[in-house]
């Protein structure tokens, strides 16, 4: 589905494919490399191109998993992903989300 940015930029937003792992892994590492406010680090993430074709097979075909990719220029610049848990904090956190997707 398109998008208009504030900027007046089109955007994309779907969901990822296997096509989308290496970029998706290039885009994961200026993520993790940017803020200390996630739960990964980029010294912890080490991915290969395989494993994360894997696992985006794997959250697609997921009923409790939703991922999304935005592209503008054919380039990934945003991505969520939102897993169900039984961990009680994460939990909270998922069920006010579920009201909005």
């Amino acid at each position: 589905m398109s998008y208009l940015a504030s900027d007046g930029r089109s955007f994309v937003v779907r969901q990822p494919t296997q096509n989308d792992a290496e970029e998706l892994i290039n885009y994961s590492k200026i993520l993790f490399a940017s803020t200390d406010q996630l739960l990964t680090t980029l010294e912890e993430y080490d991915i290969t191109v395989e494993n994360e074709k894997v696992w985006i097979n794997n959250l697609v075909q997921n009923p409790n998993a939703h991922i999304l990719i935005a592209e503008m220029n054919n380039r990934i610049v945003r991505f969520l992903f939102l897993l169900q848990t039984q961990r009680k904090k994460i939990r909270i956190r998922e069920n006010l989300l579920k009201k909005y997707i």
